[in-house]
């Protein structure tokens, strides 16, 4: 009783179970020739044996929280708690202690490094803006089809269905935009441009209302094979009229009826206009196949 009370630690009640292990303890300590007298902290000689922190106490090399070279007496048990709050299992010739580690274990280093480790890693700044970046890009995308569903049905569709379907305002826009930026496709539009819009019409238009939605929305990997096809698609339509608006000669010798640009600044300016419908399903492609948020892990089948 007096190895507690050196260190500070509150007696037990006499009588009481606390007292009966102390006691018994204590008894084991002393028949196996064992010192159980504790050094105070910063004594000299003492033997460091307990955590870092409040707890702290030097010990002598045995001491009482610690199981003696030989067994103790049939029927002495654990030493108890005291103020300290533990203890710590020490090793010892006859074997491995037993402590009531288990109650101190929570504050360890190691059991505050392994709560560490288990629990989830907070996103840090690069994986925060990859997402930023991708959903900018998935707004950019949305905003790309949700605005080529007007585009498609009131002024691309005008060379391919009759024009009587569309009230005059729309015609006068289409015949001022043909004229302005001198685009011989949409004045006297060829069979193969024909074509081409019944594509758009057939395919593109349906697919125009989902890939809003599926980007809007975002983490729909259900678009990714439709984008990869419609994209494609897109771009093999606009490598022959690109072509032809760059190297096409547009004199009344050729077979287009219509008035066309002569200038190569006039080139330039028609080709402003259809660029961003090859560029955007280029960038639609690239992003879809090397996204790694739209790749599909193929899933192993287990033998």
């Amino acid at each position: 009783m007096e190895s507690i009370k050196a260190i500070g630690l509150p007696g037990p009640t006499p009588g009481s179970a606390r007292s009966l292990r102390a006691s018994r303890s204590l008894r084991a300590c002393e028949t196996a020739g064992e010192s159980s007298a504790p050094v105070p902290y910063g004594a000299p000689g003492g033997q460091w044996k307990g955590p870092v922190g409040a707890f702290s106490t030097r010990y002598t090399q045995t001491s009482q929280w610690t199981r003696p070279a030989v067994s103790p007496a049939p029927g002495a048990l654990s030493p108890p708690m005291g103020a300290a709050g533990v203890a710590l299992r020490g090793r010892g010739a006859g074997g491995r202690g037993r402590g009531r580690r288990a109650d101190f274990e929570p504050f360890l280093p190691s059991a505050v490094a392994g709560n560490a480790a288990s629990a989830p890693a907070r996103p840090n700044r690069r994986t925060m803006g990859a997402l930023g970046v991708r959903r900018g890009l998935e707004w950019l995308l949305g905003l790309y089809f949700l605005s080529h569903v007007p585009i498609t049905l009131f002024l691309d569709l005008q060379a391919l269905l009759p024009r009587e379907l569309y009230p005059l305002e729309l015609r006068n826009l289409m015949e001022w935009y043909a004229k302005e930026f001198k685009d011989p496709l949409l004045q006297d539009p060829p069979m193969w441009f024909k074509s081409f819009l019944f594509c758009e019409l057939v395919f593109q238009l349906p697919f125009f209302p989902f890939a809003a939605y599926a980007f809007f929305k975002g983490g729909c990997k259900w678009i990714r094979i439709p984008a990869i096809i419609y994209s494609v698609h897109t771009m093999t339509t606009l490598i022959p009229i690109l072509s032809t608006f760059l190297f096409e000669d547009f004199s009344k010798a050729s077979g287009f009826k219509a008035q066309g640009p002569k200038t190569f600044h006039e080139r330039l300016t028609l080709l402003s206009v259809y660029a961003p419908y090859f560029l955007i399903p280029l960038m639609i492609l690239l992003f879809m196949l090397w996204s790694p948020h739209y790749k599909y892990e193929e899933k192993r089948k287990k033998k």
